[in-house]
């Protein structure tokens, strides 16, 4: 009996066979560069001006005489034109109007000669009354980001039209004087549309801000983490008065990052885009957050799931993961198994070793903030050695249970992204911002954005919404 059992152990060793798998890795490939039109971020920026101060400088701008003529030949009339109080201004929707209180100083000859033998009579009388010029003016912006204006005149008499008492004659000057006064409020209007123009012109504070944004922003010291921004295109809404101020808002389309790292070298664009009018801008803001997880992190985490782990098929056929590696091929994760495992046939013992390739598709899960796997396959390489080593692998659930349980979260990166981004709108790094800038916001949702594969890492973007004011107190 010892002698029959010895020899069927001997038998039975010697049917056990040892496969070595040896299958290749799959050739390497580049990393798909991320579709950035889809990471465009938009932020709206308010610019106000007060009419106040508008005023003051027009005041400043026009004092004194506006118009004189001292020649009484011909119309017998001479008249000077100053102004007599500060102008204002008012405005609603697109317009501007302005009162410019005016006084007038006029002077009329009374030249009578009865006849030839009588003595002639030349008399100069001079009066003085007031008038209330009125402008409106139609406002808009530029190509060339200057204001826009197109103003009609008019004028309205005080309590008292002007006369001239010369001898036994009373004389109406309005006819003489209306149609001088409305020459030369066309040249005062002339001279409003063009202070408008040259006075509030956004290219200067529009460009050193464009320039400025362009470079990084420290977000946070420690980890060394930057906001990049890149402006690509500017809009514009209506210009509208209200409220004792003119108001526009600028609309900017960037692309905007997280990175970390040493600060990043960026080629500043100094060149302003052509201005674009759009009334559709609101304060609505759109901002990509990147999170990302390099491969050997990837590598550790998908250890601590499948190291070590045994995989059982058919109650007969086992698999162990001895160890995992992940790298990265195009747009897949290739996944590297180092394996063991067996398989029985009748008294058969097929023993398997050595590393088999998967390939699987990464994607963003938005319920656990996790990147994981779909479409697990084997590499065409593995596929063919397994048919004839270790079939039952292809048609059993291994890639199933694959997908199950490798996970890489993200979730805290982007959370601290997210709170980087935020604690910077509340209160910005000193410096980041030139003078007379002021931000604010608040970030309200996350949504799913691009995921793709770079030569490092995996890296998965949110888009983050909000609103986001960037207020211009200097021109």
């Amino acid at each position: 009996m010892t002698r029959r059992l010895l020899l069927a152990l001997i038998l039975l060793a010697s049917c056990q066979q040892t496969t070595q798998l040896n299958t290749t890795a799959p050739a390497a490939e580049a990393p798909v560069a991320p579709r950035l039109e889809r990471q465009l971020s938009t932020l709206s920026v308010p610019i106000t001006v007060s009419m106040t101060a508008l005023a003051d400088r027009l005041n400043r701008e026009l004092t004194g005489v506006l118009y004189r003529d001292d020649n009484l030949d011909g119309d017998n009339v001479a008249v000077t034109v100053s102004k007599a109080a500060p102008l204002t201004l008012s405005g609603a929707a697109d317009r501007l109007s302005l009162r410019l209180p005016l006084r007038i100083k006029a002077k009329g000859r009374w030249l009578w000669e009865p006849c030839k033998l009588c003595p002639k009579v030349d008399k100069v009388e001079e009066t003085e009354f007031d008038l209330v010029a009125k402008s409106m003016s139609r406002v808009q912006l530029g190509e060339d980001y200057r204001l826009l204006s197109t103003s009609e005149v008019d004028f309205e008499w005080g309590n008292q039209r002007p006369e001239l008492h010369l001898g036994p004659l009373t004389i109406g000057l309005a006819r003489f004087v209306e149609p001088v006064m409305r020459r030369q409020l066309a040249d005062i209007a002339a001279r409003l549309d063009s202070e408008l123009g040259n006075r509030l012109s956004l290219k200067t504070p529009l460009l050193r801000a464009w320039t400025q944004v362009q470079q990084p922003v420290l977000l946070d010291g420690r980890s060394q983490t930057w906001l990049l921004i890149q402006p690509q295109a500017l809009r514009v809404s209506p210009l509208r008065a209200d409220d004792g101020r003119l108001f526009v808002r600028v609309g900017v389309t960037s692309f905007l990052e997280t990175l970390t790292g040493p600060k990043p070298k960026v080629a500043v664009n100094r060149t302003l885009p052509p201005l674009l009018t759009d009334g559709r801008l609101s304060d609505d803001a759109r901002i990509t957050v990147s999170g990302e997880v390099p491969y050997p992190e990837a590598t550790r985490l998908a250890r601590v799931e499948l190291a070590t782990k045994t995989f059982t098929f058919n109650a007969k056929d086992q698999l162990t993961i001895n160890d995992v590696n992940v790298s990265g091929a195009g747009r897949q994760l290739v996944l590297m198994l180092d394996v063991t495992g067996h398989t029985h046939a009748g008294f058969f013992k097929k023993q398997l070793v050595g590393k088999v390739y998967l390939k699987a598709t990464p994607y963003y899960d938005g319920a656990t903030q996790t990147i994981r796997l779909r479409d697990a396959d084997f590499t065409l390489d593995t596929r063919d050695r397994l048919l004839k080593a270790a079939d039952w692998l292809l048609h059993g659930n291994l890639r199933q249970r694959l997908e199950q349980q490798v996970a890489f979260p993200v979730k805290g990166q982007l959370e601290q992204a997210r709170t980087l981004i935020q604690g910077f709108l509340d209160k910005p790094t000193p410096g980041a911002l030139p003078p007379g800038l002021r931000l604010g916001g608040k970030l309200t949702t996350f949504e799913p954005g691009e995921l793709y594969l770079t030569e490092k890492a995996i890296r998965a973007t949110l888009i983050a919404k909000g609103a986001v004011q960037l207020t211009v107190d200097e021109l």
